[in-house]
């Protein structure tokens, strides 16, 4: 039977092996993470501004109503899907918030308003990238163990992406793909 003390060695030694691994990996994904976090703060404001665009359009007095074009219509079709899937995916909000407010956050907020469920790989890393390294006000570690439950999911898709076996959805969701031409996506 092993003694205490080499046991609390054994975990000592895991924790920093696993500390190490975690350092490594951020400092390798970091440039990608901030990447997509700039990627997707250009959707989002894209969009609005494709938004007013379309209430422009569709919005004028009888008068002056002309019937959308074919091209109009399609783009009014795919900018629905982008707006629902922004408006279903409440965790966007963090694109927007500076680290201090996240950090200073409820953890509640990160338990029900701020899921992760159903994101890409792309968004996946730009909501990591917004994460600030420390909480405040996170007695119980509830923010900290999300942050860590991100890393891990972001983690084993870095490496499936790494080694082909990723699905295109699940690199990217299949809304990105059909977006109006007056927002440009580079990734």
């Amino acid at each position: 039977m092993p003694k205490l003390a080499d046991m609390i060695y054994a975990s000592r030694n895991w924790v920093e092996v696993g500390g190490k691994k975690w350092e490594a990996w951020e400092a390798a994904n970091e440039a990608k993470n901030e990447e997509c976090l700039q990627e997707m703060r250009s959707i989002l404001a894209q969009h609005k501004a494709f938004d007013l665009e379309l209430y422009k359009l569709f919005s004028m007095q009888e008068d002056n109503f002309t019937i959308p074009s074919e091209d109009d219509m399609w783009n009014l079709m795919q900018a629905d899907a982008l707006r629902k899937r922004i408006d279903d995916q409440r965790v966007f909000a963090l694109y927007n918030m500076s680290k201090e407010e996240i950090a200073a956050s409820h953890f509640g907020d990160f338990l029900a308003k701020f899921s992760y469920v159903g994101l890409d790989l792309i968004e996946l890393r730009a909501v990591y990238a917004c994460l600030p390294k420390v909480f405040l006000n996170d007695p119980n570690d509830y923010k900290m163990i999300w942050r860590n439950q991100v890393r891990e999911k972001l983690f084993k898709w870095t490496v499936e992406e790494k080694e082909g076996y990723l699905s295109a959805d699940i690199i990217r969701h299949p809304v990105y793909r059909h977006l109006p031409p007056s927002i440009k996506v580079t990734m």
